[in-house]
C-alpha cells in the first residue's frame, strides 16, 4: 500500500495503521480461521469460521480456504503455521544480544543437527531469554525442510491466497501463554501442553524460559485410529463428537467412559514420556511443578481428574478466552472461542504481534528491501521535484525582482534627469546613478557654500556685484557669469570706450572682491573676481 512506503505499520506493540489479520489453523480434521483487527493499542477477533474436512485430499483443504477467505471479511495480511511434524528444534546458548546478530550465525549453529542439508532448510528461532549483564542469549532454533514448507504453500497458492507469515504453533502457544496466563515463580517448572486433533505439542518452561519441546505426530484422531484402525476419518470425526458431548444413551456413555479412558492413558504415557526426555534434554531440569493443558483434548469428560491421578502431577486447563479478556482483547459476538476453535486466535497473535517467527522471512526480505527500494525511489523523485520547484520559483521571483529594479531604475533616471540635470546614460547599475547623483549634489553644495566659509550664502557676493555695478549706465551686456573655487568670472561687453574706465573704477570698489586681472581696452572683456576671506568681507 502506498501508506507503507512513507511510514511503517507498526512501531513496536503500537499500530499507526489499521490492520486486520487472517488467521489459519489447519489440521487432518478441520480447517479454521480467525480474522484479528489491530489499532493503536486495541485489538479484536472480529470473526472466526471453521470447516470440517470431509476426506483428507489437498482439494478439501483448498476449497476450505476459498470458503473462508470470500466469507470471513476483507483482511490485509494471512498468517498460519507450520503443520508438518518433520520440525529440527534446539536450544543454543551465544556469547551476545540482537536477533539481526543471531541470524547471522545461527544456520552454521545447528547444521551438524540436520537431517537434510543446510541449502534444503528453512531456520528461523525464538529469543527465550536474555541476559544482559553476561551479554548472552538463549534461543530455541527450529527448522524445517523447504520441500515441507512449500508444500504447505501450495494450499494457499491454489486457492489464490498470499501468504506473509508461517510461523511454528508451539511458539505461538509459548508466545500467548507468556504473554497473559504465565506467573513467574523461582525455582519452577511448568509443561504447556496442547491436546490436538492432529497431535499433541509439549512445551518445557523452566523459570519462564522455554527450554525444549516435544512434537507427537498424532493427537485425539489418532489415538481413535490406534483404537480402531479401520475407522475413517469422517466416521472418527462423528464418533469424536459424541465422545465430547454426552447424549444421555446409557450403552453409547459407555462406550464413550471406554474410548476416553483409553485416550487419556495413552496422552499420559506420552506426557511421562516426555517428562524423561526433557529430563535428558535439559542440564539443570526441574520437575514439573503443574501441567497446563489447552485444545480439543481437553474436552474430554473427566479429562482434569483422570489426568491428574494418572500423572501425579497438579493439572488444570488454560481458559483461552479469560486470558483473551484479561488482556483487554476484544470478542466480537460473532467470534467462536473455545478449545476447538482457539488454535487459530493464538497463531495470529503470535504471528502479528507477539513473536518475531517467520519461515517465510527470505520472501519478506526481499518485499521489505522492494520497499526499501520504492521509498529511497519516492525520496529521490520527491527530492528532485523540490528541487525543481524551488529552481523555477526562484527564477521567476527573480525575473519579477529585476522587472521591478528596472522600472526603480527608470524612474529614478527620469527624476534625477527632471529635477538635477544627471545624465545617466550608459549606467546599468542603481548603484552608479545614486553616485552620479550624489556626485552633483556634492558640486552644487560646494558652488553653494565656496563663498563663505562660515556658510554664508554666495547671495551675499552677488548682490553686493548686483548693486555696486550700474548695468544701465554702462550699457553692460552680461553674457555669462560663471562661479568656480570662490572665483567669479564675467563675460560680456559695454556700450562704449567712454564708460569702460567707470566699469573698472566700480569694479575696484567691491569691499568682498578683489580684481584678478585688469579689464582689457576693448569693450568685449573677460574679467575674474576673486572673493575675500577676511570677516571684514561681510
Amino acid at each position: 500500500m502506498l501508506k507503507d512506503i512513507f511510514i511503517p505499520t507498526k512501531i513496536g506493540s503500537y499500530y499507526i495503521s489499521y490492520k486486520k489479520v487472517l488467521a489459519f489453523e489447519l489440521n487432518t480434521t478441520l480447517v479454521q480461521a480467525s480474522l484479528l483487527s489491530f489499532a493503536g493499542n486495541k485489538i479484536v477477533i472480529e470473526n472466526s469460521m471453521s470447516i470440517t474436512l470431509q476426506d483428507e485430499n489437498q482439494l478439501s483443504i483448498v476449497n476450505a480456504i476459498k470458503k473462508i477467505t470470500t466469507t470471513i471479511g476483507t483482511y490485509d495480511e494471512v498468517v498460519t503455521s507450520f503443520i508438518r511434524s518433520t520440525i529440527v528444534f534446539k536450544e543454543l546458548v551465544l556469547p551476545f544480544i540482537g536477533r539481526e546478530k543471531i541470524k547471522m550465525i545461527v544456520g552454521y549453529e545447528v547444521e551438524s543437527l540436520l537431517p537434510f542439508p543446510l541449502d534444503e532448510a528453512v531456520i528461523d528461532f525464538m529469543i527465550t531469554d536474555e541476559n544482559k549483564e553476561k551479554s548472552q542469549s538463549t534461543i530455541l532454533v527450529a527448522a524445517v525442510r523447504q520441500s515441507d514448507l512449500d508444500n504447505q504453500m501450495d494450499y494457499f497458492e491454489n486457492a489464490g491466497v498470499k501468504v506473509d507469515i508461517i510461523t511454528i504453533d508451539m511458539f505461538a502457544l509459548y508466545d500467548f501463554y507468556m504473554h497473559g496466563a504465565y506467573v513467574l515463580q523461582s525455582q519452577t517448572s511448568v509443561l504447556l501442553i496442547d491436546f490436538g486433533i492432529d497431535a499433541i505439542r509439549i512445551l518445557y518452561i523452566q523459570q519462564g524460559i522455554l527450554k525444549s519441546v516435544r512434537l507427537i505426530s498424532y493427537g485425539l484422531a489418532g489415538m481413535m485410529n490406534r483404537i480402531d484402525n479401520e475407522t475413517s476419518a469422517l466416521i472418527q470425526h462423528r464418533i469424536l463428537d459424541g465422545l465430547l458431548q454426552h447424549h444421555g444413551h446409557e450403552e453409547q456413555d459407555r462406550m464413550n467412559y471406554e474410548v476416553s479412558q483409553k485416550i487419556i492413558v495413552d496422552f499420559c504415557k506420552q506426557i511421562m514420556l516426555s517428562i524423561s526426555f526433557f529430563q535428558k534434554q535439559t542440564p539443570d531440569f526441574i520437575t514439573p511443578s503443574k501441567i497446563v493443558c489447552v485444545g480439543l483434548g481437553t474436552e474430554i469428560p473427566s479429562f482434569l481428574e483422570q489426568v491428574t491421578v494418572h500423572c501425579k502431577i497438579p493439572v488444570e486447563i488454560l481458559d483461552i478466552k479469560k486470558n483473551l479478556l484479561k488482556n483487554n482483547i476484544i470478542i466480537h459476538k460473532k467470534s467462536k472461542i473455545d478449545a476447538r476453535h482457539s488454535a487459530s486466535v493464538i497463531i495470529g497473535l503470535s504471528a502479528a504481534h507477539y513473536g518475531d517467527v517467520n519461515f517465510l522471512v527470505y520472501k519478506q526480505n526481499v518485499a521489505r528491501n522492494s520497499l526499501l527500494n520504492k521509498q529511497l525511489l519516492s525520496i529521490i523523485l520527491i527530492s528532485c521535484a523540490a528541487i525543481v520547484g524551488v529552481y523555477f520559483y526562484s527564477q521567476y521571483q527573480l525575473r519579477i525582482w529585476d522587472m521591478e529594479y528596472n522600472k526603480s531604475k527608470k524612474e529614478m533616471s527620469i527624476k534625477l534627469k527632471e529635477q538635477m540635470d544627471v545624465d545617466t546614460k550608459g549606467m546599468k547599475r542603481i548603484n552608479d546613478i545614486v553616485a552620479a547623483a550624489q556626485s552633483k549634489l556634492e558640486q552644487a553644495k560646494k558652488v553653494c557654500f565656496s563663498f563663505s566659509p562660515s556658510n554664508h550664502s554666495f547671495l551675499r557676493y552677488l548682490q553686493e556685484l548686483s548693486s555696486k555695478i550700474d548695468r544701465q549706465s554702462l550699457g553692460l551686456d552680461l553674457k555669462k557669469l560663471s562661479i568656480h573655487d570662490k572665483e567669479i568670472t564675467l563675460q560680456g561687453k559695454v556700450k562704449d570706450f567712454d564708460v569702460l574706465e567707470t566699469f573698472a573704477e566700480e569694479l575696484m570698489e567691491l569691499k568682498n572682491f578683489t580684481l584678478k586681472s585688469k579689464l582689457p581696452g576693448e569693450l568685449v572683456f573677460t574679467v575674474v573676481l576673486q572673493a575675500k576671506e577676511d570677516q571684514d568681507a561681510k
